[in-house]
């Protein structure tokens, strides 16, 4: 019985240093992560918390790739708003220049009539 709670314990303590591990490891991005394993530690736990290591990693880069698409994306929308804008206001300037031809046009046909009613009073008097 003793040495059942013994084991038990023993157990619970390599338990809890493996928590302490991930955590550690976890909160300081810059330490090695080997160092902390515990050689008395079965090879299966080893391979356990480096699969831990690496879907972490794995996370964090794949978090960095979607922070970075969604930088893009709101980049694209920003230039895309400020390309319509633009293009809306190029638009108002054509119909602008538009209209003022149109205005100088009635201008010139309205000349071109006047000197043509000119050219046909000289020639009726003549």
């Amino acid at each position: 019985m003793r040495d059942e709670e013994e084991e038990t314990l023993l157990c619970k303590i390599k338990m809890n240093k493996m928590k302490g591990i991930a955590y550690a490891y976890i909160s300081n991005d810059s330490c090695n992560f080997f160092q902390w394993l515990d050689p008395t530690l079965p090879k299966h736990y080893k391979d356990t918390l480096w699969n831990l290591k690496l879907r972490i990693d794995n996370l964090l880069v794949r978090n960095c790739q979607v922070v970075e698409l969604q930088k893009k994306v709101e980049k694209h929308k920003f230039l895309r708003k400020a390309e319509k804008e633009l293009a809306e206001a190029w638009i108002q300037e054509l119909l602008i220049e538009i209209e003022s031809l149109k205005k100088m046009l009635k201008k010139v046909v309205l000349i071109a009539l006047v000197c043509l009613l000119f050219v046909v009073m000289y020639f009726k008097l003549v």
